[in-house]
């Protein structure tokens, strides 16, 4: 590894570029059962870079676990903190205004990347659920004894688990309808077609091949979470013409 950066930094050196080291940091990735605190001395230059467990790249920070469980505790704290900012305006603003600042304060913070931090333990990610069940209270004043479904029908809102479920749905209708053009991706996927003679219903229904994994982290991860939502989809859903089409048309289904 040090070889290669070498070579990077002659590169950058020779095209007189230059390499941002204090955003440059060194993560060593592991499962919690093959934890290894190791350290590991990378050098930019005379520079050695730092190495650390979790880091924020593009507003969604990772750790080096793969679980999310850090990036799901800053969303859910500063969802917490827009609740309570609403929670303690709602007797100046309408009920509107009020649904309003959650759709475009809170949602979206518990939208970004949810494809991603779907990986992370149940217990969670219900603490996002809490958040928007809070704010259905406030939106609606009700009390800790309203019933949810309700609460989130006569919004016009779903479960953040519904929400997660429907931005993958998307996203495989995506990858397999080459809206997103990428090999590496595509390549994850095939369909049972392509793997047997004999015409079944789930061959009809473009299905795909589901491979197997003993983890439950392995299970959550888009190569298998994605065709399990993508094999659950009516076939008339997965036969849309557009991107915009199948959005609209996936509640109404479903």
């Amino acid at each position: 590894m040090q070889e290669d950066l070498n070579l990077v930094a002659y590169w950058l050196k020779c095209n007189k570029l230059s390499l941002n080291t204090t955003k440059t940091k060194i993560m060593c990735f592991s499962t919690q059962y093959y934890r290894r605190d190791t350290t590991i001395n990378i050098y930019i230059g005379n520079i050695l870079l730092e190495q650390v467990s979790s880091y924020k790249y593009l507003g969604l920070t990772v750790d080096n676990r793969l679980n999310f469980m850090e990036h799901v505790a800053n969303v859910t704290k500063k969802g917490r903190q827009q609740i309570g900012c609403i929670g303690r305006a709602r007797k100046f603003i309408t009920k509107n205004t009020a649904l309003t600042r959650y759709k475009s304060m809170v949602l979206p913070l518990m939208d970004f990347g949810d494809i991603l931090f779907a990986n992370a333990p149940q217990d969670s990610l219900a603490r996002l659920e809490v958040i928007q069940n809070n704010a259905c209270r406030i939106r609606l004043r009700q009390n800790n004894y309203a019933q949810v479904a309700e609460m989130l029908t006569e919004l016009g809102l779903q479960s953040l688990f519904a929400r997660r479920t429907f931005h993958l749905s998307v996203y495989m209708y995506k990858i397999l309808s080459g809206v997103i053009k990428c090999s590496e991706l595509t390549n994850m996927f095939e369909y049972l077609e392509d793997h047997q003679e004999r015409v079944t219903r789930a061959v009809s229904n473009k299905d795909l091949v589901v491979v197997y994994s003993r983890t439950i982290f392995g299970k959550r991860g888009i190569q298998i979470a994605g065709p399990l939502e993508w094999n659950a989809l009516p076939a008339s859903l997965k036969q849309a013409k557009s991107v915009n089409i199948f959005r609209n048309t996936y509640f109404q289904l479903l």
